[in-house]
């Protein structure tokens, strides 16, 4: 498959998983590095919506946990303007 091919269906699966929060459609890309990328998004977005951290859990391996911490921390000081939750970025407890 061409990468202007893979590209458009990755786009095209990628957008209708995130309009339904449903990392299962991911698995409709034949690729398994679209997969991953498509169910890394989904759980992105899922966590940033709910803000809710346990939901990072999902993602493959701890740096990408850890990066979606701490990208809903950000979110949530920045909402909050609580400068005291930067503190808390980059804090991880196992």
């Amino acid at each position: 498959m061409s990468s202007q091919i893979n590209m458009c269906a990755m786009r095209s699966v990628s957008e209708r998983a995130r309009q339904k929060d449903d990392i299962e459609i991911c698995q409709e890309l034949s690729d398994v590095s679209l997969q991953q990328s498509c169910e890394h998004m989904i759980i992105m977005s899922i966590a940033q919506k709910t803000k809710d951290e346990s939901k990072c859990q999902g993602l493959k391996n701890e740096q990408q946990q850890q990066q979606c911490v701490s990208a809903i921390r950000i979110q949530k000081a920045q909402e909050t303007k609580d400068i005291g939750l930067c503190e808390k970025i980059g804090v991880f407890t196992t």
